[in-house]
């Protein structure tokens, strides 16, 4: 009897998984399976103009946006985590509140519409901006030059929205590791650098390449960035999608530079999860 009621409880609990689990699958297979092989249909047939996929990701000016979207998106990223690993690491040492502050502040930016983010770099770029004020008033200079229209401003705003999201994952993780691995180090009398690198950079490490990965991936989504403010010397992958359906409708060559853009996330964020699990392991 025993025995019964066990195995009709076990396959209540199965039950209750299964009721849980077949919503989460039906959404992750209508809302992302099932377009992504759309997608890669439509790349595979031929387009309006009759070329293969294969032509039109080879074809100008794809191949040079390509890896200009890979190159701002890794550098972005690259320059975006000891930034915010600094950040983390100074907020591990303040007060409780000043680091629940300080939380606030960096939720902020992932609250804000991206075009208020642009438009706010905008007012802060330009000549008559706060840069130009500060400018001005400390060279003297009537006409300062302007940081709009080149890769630094694109490269701060993406900063901007990449930057919290890793300073948050880090100093998550870094709240976790305990202080008694610190402290015994220091009564060894290991040096500051040495801990900084093999406890706390060491012991950070995966959380680090994750921060990474993220911070990579947002970089990719942020390609109305470049348009606004740098122009078309640095167009990213994602505007030709957008302007191949908005411009000509052409579903076809959209398809076949999204899958090159799916192609461009996964791999590389694949491979920084294996490198992660490794590193965990």
């Amino acid at each position: 009897m025993a025995t019964e009621e066990a195995v009709s409880r076990d396959r209540m609990s199965q039950l209750r998984r299964l009721v849980v689990i077949i919503p989460v699958l039906l959404f992750v297979g209508v809302g992302l399976l099932i377009p992504l092989s759309l997608v890669l249909i439509g790349a595979l047939e031929a387009t309006s103009t009759d070329r293969s996929a294969f032509d039109v990701v080879q074809s100008p000016p794809v191949p040079a946006v390509l890896g200009r979207t890979l190159v701002t998106a890794a550098l972005v990223s690259a320059i975006a985590l000891p930034l915010a690993f600094a950040i983390a690491h100074a907020l591990r040492r303040v007060s409780p509140w000043v680091r629940s502050t300080a939380s606030a502040v960096f939720i902020l930016p992932l609250v804000l519409n991206l075009l208020v983010i642009i438009l706010a770099w905008l007012l802060i770029l330009e000549k008559n901006g706060l840069i130009g004020w500060v400018l001005r008033a400390t060279t003297g200079d009537d006409d300062p030059p302007s940081f709009l229209f080149n890769p630094i401003a694109s490269y701060l705003a993406m900063l901007y929205a990449i930057v919290p999201v890793m300073v948050l994952l880090i100093a998550y993780d870094l709240g976790r590791q305990h202080p008694s691995t610190r402290e015994a180090a220091q009564l060894l009398g290991v040096s500051p650098w040495h801990v900084l690198l093999r406890i706390d950079i060491g012991q950070a490490l995966p959380a680090l390449i994750s921060s990474y990965a993220i911070g990579y991936v947002i970089a990719l989504n942020l390609y109305l960035v470049p348009e606004f403010l740098t122009g078309p010397q640095l167009t990213m992958l994602p505007f030709l999608v957008q302007q191949s359906v908005l411009n000509a409708f052409d579903l076809r060559t959209a398809a076949a530079i999204s899958l090159l853009l799916a192609t461009l996330s996964l791999v590389p964020l694949s491979a920084l999860v294996w490198a992660e699990n490794r590193q965990r392991s």
